[in-house]
């Protein structure tokens, strides 16, 4: 057994898919900067370059059975974040949480690959007791899989691991063994299985089906083809599912979502006879081409010494043609044994090539009086050039229409193909003018099927010094090798052909004299001008290398920002989230419901991890031909459900409650937003004084929030409560991370180390009335007076205690201006807290940095979702600032474009009675103190850029300015690097949540 790790030896393997750089890499990274030579084009701003590949965690010990298409699916990407005017690229790359790779991550037992691999299937040597054993192991661990102890339930088969695509608001991974898998960008990390209308992990709604439907095989239709097609103009995503059940081949058609066409799910294709593997397929704007080669699967062939999966030679290739939304009137066209369409076995082809062909068909046979007098047959079958091509792509702004440029692979070598058995590298990167070629083969036309329009060898079109040369390549260096180039246009392109080719490459002078892998050795992202095809415009060089792959994708800021709300998949074994949480932008505000706090699973790595020392769990897909027998038993067995260490439910208490409120400056009309924002303005700046004395405000007030206690699944049990209190724009569901994953989500965290939890609605937001006095009642004093009503409560388990328990040990826990409230509360009731964990705060504030706060009144910004509430409760109406003041260093982009257009409110009170509540230090206090504020910071700690040591000073500052009474070895610190205001919704997340869990439990 082999599983992939630092402790193993780096020894050269005889097999070629575990040599050099197709080797599986150890380490998976959350997005990192990267340093580069040249210049990045302004175009690839905000957008993401993802490619798919196959990186086993486990391998065959013999190192006999292991095949390229067999390991489990890793991404790898490179963000191009947009900073002010310059772009810093970042690196990410993550495993795909798939059945399989969660079972294998889990089970230390295995020492082989849970699938048999592909190898076995193309081996003309196995003997049939062979093969028949390396199928009965998988389908016998499927089955095992489902039993209680099990890691995780092996229910779909597939490992993602081929091709990425981008459909309606999700990133998908493919493989055609099973259906798209989607997953986060930039983070790269799992989300769930997508079944044609929706995806594990995204909010429930109202559509039903799917692909497959209820019948008794219906587990068959869900195997999708690797490569899906998505009509840049409606918007559709086409797909064809093939299988070995009669009828052999399915097609679906997915619209974007209030489309007015229903979906087509897994509609049948007829005309099929025998179970093929298909690996692609044509789509243009009217039609549809399924692709029927001769590379066939047959257990029978076992009985007659032949492989499962094999090329018959004797047999026609076909294409079948039909209107787009018409499968059943499909027109078959016939043809001899084609160069290879799918990988074919050499040892079954009479010539091994993979060129680039052309087919046309003639949609309207010949006929007499309306009847047809022959079949279908096509009128041009040649190939447009002599060279090897592989991994073809067009512009994708002319994907289903006539592009006139094909990009793709090529080799200086004679013989270059992506064999079944063979493992291809990279030495050229082609564009060839199909629309040139095309015509000149129709004006002189070539042999059928074994003529080639343009007959020059590599060598021959490099030496070429024709600028119209309609064939273009771009040679690698001298032991360079390329990946899957992918073409990226311009924002404002000039010409189908203006923009970039963008493609992952490695420099093989890093192997050792063993062919070995250096530890040390990197790879690079280059960006390529695919006008001339001979400038390299921009190197970035990477912080480890990218194993050789498969195809990648393009995806644009855009689609970046705009995907669908969705939490991350689990990754670790023992702790698998509850509910799900999302923020509905609706129409009022009650539509914000209490869903909206509940906790998920949790989520990714925490930080750069080797994935087999840790416990990070991820998922992986795999090629099609080896799940056929297998999958029957799977479909059908039992899943446990997986059990959650969360439980979640909304709590209301109703707290009556005195305070000494500050008595406001009459300076400024409270009904006039133009007045309220001048005099907001003038206090930031220190040119009024906004208190002139102070007033007591009464009465009962009702406090709403999101209640999580660990299950019994936690081990650990502690008799604490953690009371979450958010900033200034934010509620209760900050805590939950909204939507983006459980890396995001305190509450899962928390849980999982023993804790009970409360997020609370502080006075005016969330769900709590918003119609109370924004001047005179929302202020900070009354919010602290609350909170010793609402934590006595709970301590003495009255009447008013929501959560049905008392509580001994309280630990107040805030962010931001929740934090400041922490020093009065803490000032004037010393004893009622245990501890304070305070992020996102310092005594330190940066005055410039508050004044960018652009404040309006909420209703004027958000009309719809807040009509009617007071012109005092104010909102940030700048998104860009507001993203500029709250966020820094690693995040997710669409976390600040969702926060923005789900931001609560803070009220003129808030603000203006600020001094006289927070200026005292709470002398008395003796508590632990746990401090924790991102080195970003801009408003609380240093300004994004500065050196960690300047955030570092002001938290120890802190500590003599607020908490003088707090011994030195009951206070703590932390700056998460790479952080700005809102730390818990950055990629740092996970680690200062294990920060303040590890200072805690040395007291509870």
């Amino acid at each position: 057994m082999r599983r992939n790790g630092k402790g193993e030896s780096r020894t050269q393997s005889e097999n070629p898919y575990l040599s050099g750089n197709f080797a599986p890499i150890q380490k998976t990274l959350s997005l990192t900067p990267c340093s580069y030579e040249g210049e990045i084009p302004a175009d690839l701003a905000g957008g993401q370059y993802v490619r798919n590949g196959s990186n086993p965690l486990v391998t065959d010990g013999e190192n006999t059975r292991v095949h390229w298409f067999d390991g489990d699916g890793m991404l790898s990407g490179v963000l191009f974040r947009q900073v002010g005017s310059d772009i810093q690229p970042e690196f990410v790359n993550q495993y795909l949480v798939t059945d399989i790779f969660s079972y294998a991550k889990g089970s230390a037992a295995l020492t082989k690959p849970f699938l048999f691999s592909i190898s076995i299937l193309i081996d003309p040597f196995a003997s049939a007791l062979s093969v028949i054993l390396h199928l009965l192991r998988t389908v016998i661990l499927t089955i095992l899989s489902q039993l209680p102890g099990s890691p995780t339930p092996v229910k779909k088969t597939s490992v993602a691991n081929t091709a990425v695509l981008y459909h309606d608001g999700r990133a998908l991974a493919t493989c055609e063994s099973g259906p798209p898998l989607r997953f986060a960008l930039p983070s790269l990390e799992t989300i769930g299985w997508f079944d044609g209308r929706k995806a594990e992990g995204e909010p429930e709604n109202s559509e039903s089906g799917g692909f497959g439907g209820q019948e008794m095989m219906s587990f068959v239709k869900q195997w999708t083809t690797a490569h899906p097609r998505t009509d840049p103009v409606t918007g559709e995503l086409i797909a064809f599912h093939a299988s070995f059940v009669r009828p052999f081949v399915h097609y679906s058609i997915i619209p974007k979502t209030k489309a007015e066409r229903q979906p087509l799910l897994t509609a049948p294709v007829p005309g099929m006879t025998t179970s093929k593997m298909m690996h692609d397929f044509g789509v243009s704007r009217g039609y549809t081409v399924i692709l029927d080669m001769p590379l066939c699967f047959n257990p029978l062939n076992l009985l007659k010494g032949s492989p499962v999966l094999s090329f018959e030679s004797s047999q026609k290739s076909r294409f079948g043609v039909f209107p787009r939304y018409q499968p059943e009137a499909v027109e078959w066209y016939e043809t001899n044994p084609s160069p290879k369409v799918k990988p074919v076995p050499p040892e079954y082809a009479e010539e091994e090539q993979c060129r680039l062909y052309y087919y046309s068909f003639p949609l309207t046979p010949p006929s007499y009086d309306g009847v047809p007098v022959s079949k279908p047959s096509i009128a041009h079958q040649w190939a447009l050039s002599a060279i090897e091509f592989e991994f073809p792509s067009v512009s994708p702004l002319c994907t289903m229409s006539e592009a006139q440029y094909v990009y793709g692979c090529s080799a200086r070598s004679v013989c270059y193909s992506v064999e079944l058995g063979k493992a291809a590298k990279i030495d050229i990167l082609a564009k060839i003018n199909a629309t040139a070629l095309i015509t000149k083969g129709r004006e002189n036309p070539p042999q059928a099927i074994k003529g080639c329009v343009d007959t020059r060898s590599v060598r021959e079109i490099l030496e070429s010094s024709d600028p119209d040369d309609p064939i273009q390549l771009f040679a690698m260096p001298e032991g360079w090798y390329a990946q899957e180039p992918r073409f990226v246009p311009r924002s404002s392109p000039k010409s189908e052909d203006d923009g970039f080719l963008l493609s992952f490459v490695f420099d093989e002078s890093q192997l050792d004299d063993r062919g070995c892998c250096r530890d040390d050795a990197i790879g690079e992202l280059w960006v390529i001008d695919a006008k001339d095809m001979k400038t390299l415009l921009a190197r970035i060089k990477l912080p480890q290398r990218v194993p050789y792959g498969f195809h990648g994708c393009w995806f644009s800021k855009d689609e970046v920002v705009g995907q669908r709300p969705y939490r991350t998949r689990q990754l670790t074994q023992e702790v698998v989230g509850n509910r799900f949480s999302v923020a509905i932008l609706g129409a009022n505000p009650t539509a914000r419901t209490q869903a909206m706090r509940a906790t998920g699973s949790i989520g990714s790595h925490i930080r750069d991890h080797d994935i087999t020392s840790g416990k990070d769990q991820v998922h992986a897909e795999n090629k099609p031909a080896w799940l056929l027998a297998l999958t029957v038993v799977v479909s059908t067995a039992y899943a446990a459900p997986r059990t959650s260490t969360s439980k979640c439910a909304p709590v209301s208490f109703n707290i009556a409650a005195t305070a000494e409120n500050a008595l406001l400056s009459p300076s400024y009309d409270p009904g006039n937003e133009t007045s309220i924002i001048e005099f907001i303005n003038a206090m930031a700046r220190g040119e009024v004084n906004p208190v002139v004395g102070s007033q007591q405000i009464s009465g009962s007030f009702v406090i709403n929030g999101i209640y999580c206690k660990p299950t019994k699944k936690v081990k650990k049990q502690r008799s604490a409560l953690q009371i979450l209190v958010h900033g200034i724009t934010y509620n209760s569901s900050m805590w939950g991370g909204y939507h983006f994953g459980d890396r995001y989500n305190w509450h899962v965290h928390a849980n999982a180390e023993g804790y009970h939890t409360l997020a609370i609605d502080r006075l005016g937001h969330g769900l709590n009335s918003k119609t109370l006095d924004p001047f005179n009642v929302v202020q900070p004093m009354l919010q602290v007076e609350i909170y010793r009503e609402l934590i006595q409560s709970i301590r003495s388990n009255t009447a008013t205690n929501a959560l049905g328990r008392k509580f001994s040990n309280i630990i107040y826990v805030g962010h931001s201006y929740g934090s400041q409230l922490a020093l009065p509360l803490a000032r004037l009731y010393p004893n009622l807290t245990s501890a304070l964990v305070l992020t996102g705060w310092t005594t330190t504030t940066n005055l410039s940095e508050v004044q960018k706060f652009n404040l309006a009144s909420a209703s004027s910004i958000y009309p719809s979702r807040l009509t009617g509430v007071a012109k005092g409760y104010l909102a940030m109406a700048d998104e860009s600032l507001r993203a500029s003041l709250f966020y820094s260093g690693g995040y997710d982009p669409a976390i600040p474009a969702f926060d923005f257009a789900s931001q609560d409110i803070v009220t003129v009170g808030e603000f203006a009675a600020n001094a006289g509540a927070f200026g005292l230090p709470p002398v008395a206090y003796s508590k632990p103190v746990m401090v924790i504020t991102g080195v970003e910071d801009g408003v609380f700690c240093a300004q994004p850029g500065a050196a960690p040591r300047e955030c570092e000073k002001l938290l120890e500052k802190t500590r003599t300015d607020a908490f003088p009474g707090v011994p030195g070895r009951k206070y703590e610190y932390f700056a998460p690097g790479s952080t700005g205001h809102d730390l818990t919704l950055h990629f740092s997340a996970p680690e200062t949540f294990r920060r303040a869990h590890g200072f805690l439990n040395k007291y509870f």
